[in-house]
């Protein structure tokens, strides 16, 4: 939805993460004007237009309400909150402190992801040679690791899912688990 709201020129932003405006405008939308709201959330991160919905809609007002009482801090119930697929090694500059930039979408500020943390996977071209976790040192400073071990001459491309949040400024942040969803 953000993308086509920014390619038809609704809406300007220079934001690192357009996509999560937009869910944080229709998700206060959905708060404070509650009937008078033009939508209806029908998941997590998934809204469609009152006079769009069918038989659905019954489904969607009882879980629009259940999420009304959550937190509205919400982002998403997932713990990955940015990813990147299939990257070329060669396109990192490899350092100890290597920056890996990326762009949500053509509009976005570039983010520096060689600080982020999660999990990652190396690839020889598309067969996975080896899936390894980022918790305790930076994804690129583990990454860059791997480029003068023993997987050293084994892989040129990389997938990371990462832990840390995006800003609307583009830098990364720690989030606390939302201890609503762990508890259900």
């Amino acid at each position: 939805m953000s993308e086509q709201i920014l390619s038809r020129g609704y809406y300007e932003t220079d934001g690192a993460t357009p996509a999560a405006t937009v869910n944080a405008h229709i998700s206060a939308s959905i708060k404070h004007d509650g009937e008078k709201s033009p939508f209806v959330r029908i998941g997590k991160g998934i809204f469609t237009l009152k006079h769009k919905t069918t038989a659905f809609a019954t489904v969607s007002k009882e879980k629009t309400t259940e999420n009304i009482t959550a937190p509205e801090d919400e982002t998403s119930d997932s713990i990955i909150h940015s990813f990147g697929m299939y990257w070329q090694r060669d396109l990192v500059v490899w350092r100890n402190d290597p920056k890996m930039y990326g762009k949500q979408q053509a509009l976005s500020k570039p983010v520096d992801f060689g600080k982020q943390k999660g999990i990652y996977i190396l690839y020889d071209h598309h067969t996975v040679v080896y899936v390894g976790r980022s918790i305790d040192r930076p994804l690129g400073k583990r990454m860059y690791e791997h480029t003068i071990d023993r997987l050293g001459s084994r892989w040129n491309r990389f997938s990371w899912f990462g832990l840390l949040d995006v800003t609307q400024e583009g830098n990364l942040r720690e989030t606390a688990l939302n201890t609503l969803y762990q508890s259900q």
